[in-house]
């Protein structure tokens, strides 16, 4: 899956209704429009909207049946999605280790009720304990 493909699928899964949309249509074998109006409570033009920025995306599929279209998820366009975005991260966490190996510092994160994060150079140079962190609470 290309790059493009990733933020346009990441685009439509970043709006809450259509998220919630997408949802109600893989949790079913098919959905119509009347059918996701009356579960959410919410115009068919807009559903309309968010039908099509969802089947632009390649999520779902829609099919005209007499006066109804009917939509139905494609898994996948899911299951690649989900492939893609664990690759980048996964590449990410590998760049990072690299860079860290390189320059000598060593990153932890430490969870719970505040998020602790310290770096440290390996350096002699550097004085004991002079390592840079920072904490937020969660």
């Amino acid at each position: 899956m290309n790059r493009e493909q990733i933020e346009r699928i990441s685009k439509a899964l970043g709006d809450q209704t259509r998220l919630m949309i997408y949802e109600a249509i893989a949790a079913c074998d098919q959905m119509n429009c009347s059918e996701i109006v009356s579960l959410h409570g919410i115009t068919a033009a807009t559903v309309s909207h968010h039908l099509r920025t969802l089947a632009d995306a390649g999520l779902i599929e829609c099919r005209r049946e007499g006066q109804f279209i009917y939509n139905k998820a494609v898994p996948e366009i899911m299951d690649q999605y989900v492939r893609s975005l664990s690759a980048i991260a996964h590449e990410g966490s590998q760049s990072a280790n690299e860079k860290n190996t390189k320059t000598g510092v060593a990153c932890t994160i430490d969870i719970g009720s505040t998020v602790e994060i310290s770096a440290s150079r390996s350096r002699s140079s550097d004085v004991a304990g002079s390592g840079s962190g920072v904490r937020r609470a969660v």
